[in-house]
C-alpha cells in the first residue's frame, strides 16, 4: 500500500492542492475586483484546502495520524454558499420590492396623465358642443333674417308696384275727383 499511496494517492492529493490553490489565487483576484462574494468563496476553498493537508502530510510521512478534518470543512464550505445564496435571495428580494415601488410610481404617473387627458378630452367636447349649439343657432339667424329678407323684399317689390299703378292712376282720380266734386 505504501507503493500505491506514492504512485495514486499522493500525486491525487498533490493535484487537489494545487487545483485549490489556482481556486483560490482566482478568487484573490476577483475580491482585487471588488467580488464580495469571492471573500466568502475563498473562505470555503481554503478551509477545504486545509482539511488535505493533514492527509497529504499522512500520506507524505510527516505525522503518523491523518485526522478527519474533511466533514468540517465540508460543512464550513456549505455554510459559506448558503451564506452566498441566502443573500443573493435577500437582494433579489429587495430589487424585486424596489421594482414593484417603481412600477406602482409609473402606473400612479400615467394613470394621472391619462385622468388628465380625460379632463381635456372632457372640455375639449364641452367646446365642441358649445360651439355647435352657437353655429345651429347662427344658422337659424340667418334663416330668420333671409326669411325677413325675401318677405320685406316682396312687400316693397310690392309696394312699388302700387306705387307704380298709383302713379299712373293719378290723372283718372284727379278727373274723377272733378267729377265728383261738380256733381255735388
Amino acid at each position: 500500500t505504501n507503493r500505491y499511496a506514492y504512485f495514486v494517492e499522493i500525486p491525487f492529493f498533490i493535484f487537489q492542492c494545487i487545483f485549490i490553490l489556482v481556486i483560490i489565487i482566482n478568487l484573490i483576484l476577483f475580491i482585487k475586483k471588488g467580488n464580495k462574494e469571492a471573500i466568502v468563496v475563498l473562505v470555503a476553498v481554503f478551509s477545504i484546502f486545509l482539511s488535505f493537508l493533514p492527509q497529504l502530510f499522512f500520506e507524505l510521512g510527516f505525522i503518523r495520524y491523518p485526522g478527519f478534518y474533511f466533514p468540517f470543512s465540508f460543512f464550513i464550505f456549505i455554510l459559506c454558499f448558503g451564506w452566498i445564496a441566502g443573500n443573493r435571495y435577500v437582494e433579489t428580494h429587495r430589487q424585486l420590492a424596489e421594482y414593484s415601488f417603481q412600477l406602482e410610481e409609473k402606473v400612479k404617473e400615467r394613470t394621472k396623465k391619462i385622468e388628465e387627458s380625460n379632463i381635456k378630452a372632457l372640455e375639449n367636447e364641452k367646446q365642441i358642443s358649445m360651439l355647435a349649439t352657437e353655429n345651429a343657432i347662427i344658422r337659424e339667424r340667418e334663416m330668420i333674417f333671409n326669411d325677413i329678407h325675401d318677405h320685406i323684399g316682396s312687400s316693397l317689390s310690392d309696394l312699388q308696384f302700387k306705387v307704380e299703378k298709383i302713379k299712373v292712376n293719378i290723372p283718372f282720380l284727379e278727373e274723377s275727383k272733378e267729377i265728383l266734386i261738380s256733381s255735388l
